[in-house]
């Protein structure tokens, strides 16, 4: 019986040390808010856009993406992102596939 067998063996017939590791796998999944609200703050657009924040610092100073400000805060709408792929939109060429 291999090692991840043995494992997932003893797991299931321990009630308690499955909960302990339900526990411990999601601690290491993603808390971001991103799903939850419409506004994002620009760490959050950055993780939508799969970017590095400073990106979309650019994208805002360059007027390339709409935002709103509170105070300091600069806050984007998830609807503007997602326009601003679709103008970004690069179709595949007829006749051929994509990669």
């Amino acid at each position: 019986m291999s090692v991840a067998r043995a494992i997932l063996a003893e797991v299931r017939a321990d009630p308690a040390l499955a909960a302990e590791l339900a526990t411990l796998v999601a601690s290491y999944l993603p808390t971001s808010p991103v799903v939850d609200s419409d506004l994002l703050s620009v760490a959050d657009a950055a993780e939508y856009l799969r970017c590095g924040r400073q990106r979309i610092y650019n994208l805002v100073s360059e007027h390339r993406i709409a935002y709103l400000k509170d105070g300091s805060r600069v806050l984007i709408r998830r609807s503007d992102l997602d326009a601003y792929l679709e103008r970004h939109d690069v179709p595949v060429a007829r006749g051929r596939q994509a990669a």
